[in-house]
């Protein structure tokens, strides 16, 4: 654990430096060392993490964003009442949670209404 609130008093620059070039002398690049650290501290639920982020923190930002898909959403207005909703991007809805399952037991009754008549 290391104070990281005067960084030039502390010196962590030069710091993770070091840290950083010793980690690198076991032949792995920047970004397999920082998803082993990752790893090890997240998947062991160690405490102490700041000397990870402040060393390897741009390799640790970079793959997050490379491995996490986010889904692509749009807004729609529902209608039957109105509200606005966020559904994907690719889907054909054009009705809230509630008033589609509304819909589906209306058109379950149309049916066996047609059928049992």
């Amino acid at each position: 654990m290391i104070n990281m609130k005067d960084e030039y008093i502390d010196n962590l620059r030069y710091v993770a430096c070091q840290i950083r070039k010793l980690f690198s002398t076991t032949g792995y690049s920047d970004e397999i060392i920082a998803d082993m650290l990752v790893e090890y501290l997240y998947g062991h639920k160690k405490r102490y993490k700041q000397l990870l982020w402040f060393c390897y923190g741009q390799c640790v930002v970079n793959s997050l964003e490379k491995n996490i898909q986010i889904k692509k959403t749009k807004f729609i207005q529902c209608i039957n009442c109105g509200e606005w909703v966020e559904v994907d991007n690719m889907s054909k809805s054009q009705r809230c949670e509630s008033c589609q399952q509304e819909e589906n037991k209306r058109v379950k009754r149309e049916y066996w209404r047609k059928t049992h008549n």
